[in-house]
């Protein structure tokens, strides 16, 4: 089997690795690792995004599902990856799977599978789904899939409505009477993705004002991947900076199945996920008055972790990727939140998954709390914990050479960089180096492309594009 197994899921280009046979193949795995999960039913939830072919796929993989003895509830429209995920834990069910690539440019499509105790696999669900699958191909085995029209017919599937619930939840977990009396004008951006439609219904039942953007559906996602980055935000950010008024203004944007958050702030410039973070951690902390801890990854801000011990809490790290930052919340009740800086945030009250779209709904509650943008109540926290500036760059290389620079400089054990020392080397995923001033200079090699990931942070003054072509040029002589 040719379908790449990611940190999320599995994908693969639309019809030359991610194809009806692969597809079956995977699915025929993951229903023999479901039919022996522990859970108070026998259902899967299935739903699907809005890119090439996802609806088709997940009807293909509601019927392998049924095929094979489970009860399948299939969504009957498209749906975000967190929705899924939340109907997935009401149900009991003992897993979903999602159709979708996330944030993937248009050629490709994936698989997301997720447990039942709502998030992503676990390592030992991977390599069993790998190994099984890969048994699959090889020999060809595998029960015969029925139709999937007769199975609709006898009820082993059953379309339903995933949205409206997983809706009505968010509107008891928000405080949409202090959205309400703020009267915001929110901008939204799902970028034609499964995100449409989701915040704007929420928020125009409280009578905001709302305008949502690339909202028709696009396959090709008007030439770009559907993910909410800098670059990818510039219709979004043009409408913010254009509009002249004293209520609160805010710019939403959801990834392509909506797990991932990014947003415009008042000013109309991009609002980076770090910062969304800290500002939601100071948000539950100082304005709801809950407790508990946090998990960030190695590449995010270290302003997350001076907010939880300001507040008398810790803040575990993990590897880059939410599935470890699902792992670290799973079975704990002290974690208020998980994020990343690559636009994941999530809330294991909740789910113990990504979901951008309660991620954007609390950061507009946080604002509409205080009456003011994000920009300026970040200048709040930074007036009191100090000012953090955060960058990262991507550096690409012959497939294979990033794995090698990576284990040259692990040898080198490097002391001082550009005349500072460093007081500490971190290994917890790639090579973390620490200096005295609270800077930090982070080398990883990609998991999933050919380059290598920088990382960098300084603290007081903005000393980040310095310290991210010093990480170049270390990388470029090795």
């Amino acid at each position: 089997m040719n379908l790449r197994s990611t940190s999320d899921g599995w994908r693969g280009v639309i019809a030359d690795t991610f194809t009806f046979d692969s597809l079956t193949t995977l699915t025929r795995a993951i229903a023999d690792f479901l039919e022996g999960a522990e859970a108070p039913t026998s259902t899967v939830v299935v739903g699907y995004d809005r890119r090439f072919l996802s609806k088709t796929f997940a009807e293909l993989a509601a019927a392998v599902l049924a095929s094979s003895g489970l009860q399948v509830l299939l969504s009957d429209d498209f749906v975000p990856t967190p929705a899924l995920t939340w109907n997935v834990k009401q149900f009991k069910s003992r897993g979903g799977i999602m159709i979708s690539a996330s944030h993937n440019p248009a050629i490709y499509n994936g698989l997301k599978l997720r447990e039942a105790y709502g998030g992503p696999p676990l390592d030992h669900t991977v390599r069993y789904i790998n190994e099984r699958a890969e048994l699959l191909h090889r020999s060809r085995r595998g029960r015969a899939t029925k139709d999937f029209n007769s199975l609709l017919r006898q009820g082993k599937i059953e379309r339903i409505d995933l949205k409206n619930p997983y809706l009505k939840h968010l509107e008891q977990v928000l405080d949409l009477n202090t959205i309400a009396q703020a009267s915001p004008k929110v901008f939204l951006d799902p970028m034609h993705g499964a995100g449409t439609g989701y915040i704007s219904t929420i928020l125009r039942r409280c009578d905001c004002e709302v305008v949502e953007i690339h909202q028709d559906l696009n396959p090709s996602f008007d030439g770009h991947p559907p993910e909410p980055r800098r670059e990818h935000l510039t219709d979004l950010t043009e409408l913010v900076r254009r509009t002249n008024s004293n209520r609160l203004v805010l710019g939403l944007a959801n990834d392509g199945d909506a797990d991932r958050l990014g947003a415009i702030d008042e000013n109309g410039e991009y609002f980076n996920t770090n910062w969304i973070i800290a500002l939601l951690l100071w948000h539950l902390y100082r304005q709801i008055g809950v407790r508990g801890n946090t998990v960030k990854c190695v590449g995010s801000s270290d302003l997350i972790r001076r907010i939880a011990e300001h507040h008398g809490a810790q803040c575990l790290e993990t590897p880059v990727g939410f599935r470890y930052i699902g792992k670290a919340m799973l079975g704990r009740n002290d974690i208020l939140l998980g994020g990343e800086e690559s636009g994941g945030i999530g809330f294991p009250r909740h789910i113990h998954d990504k979901d951008g779209i309660l991620a954007g709904l609390y950061l507009l509650e946080a604002c509409a709390r205080r009456s003011m943008g994000p920009a300026d109540l970040l200048t709040e926290i930074n007036n009191q914990l100090g000012s953090y500036f955060h960058g990262r760059l991507d550096l690409k290389l012959q497939r294979g050479s990033a794995q090698q620079i990576f284990e040259r400089l692990q040898r080198q054990r490097l002391e001082t960089i550009l005349g500072r020392q460093i007081v500490r080397t971190e290994q917890l995923d790639g090579l973390k180096y620490r200096f005295e001033d609270g800077s930090w200079l982070l080398l990883r090699p990609s998991q999933t492309e050919p380059l290598m990931r920088i990382y960098a942070e300084s603290l007081g003054e903005n000393k980040v594009e310095e310290l991210l072509e010093v990480g170049r040029t270390i990388l470029r002589t090795q």
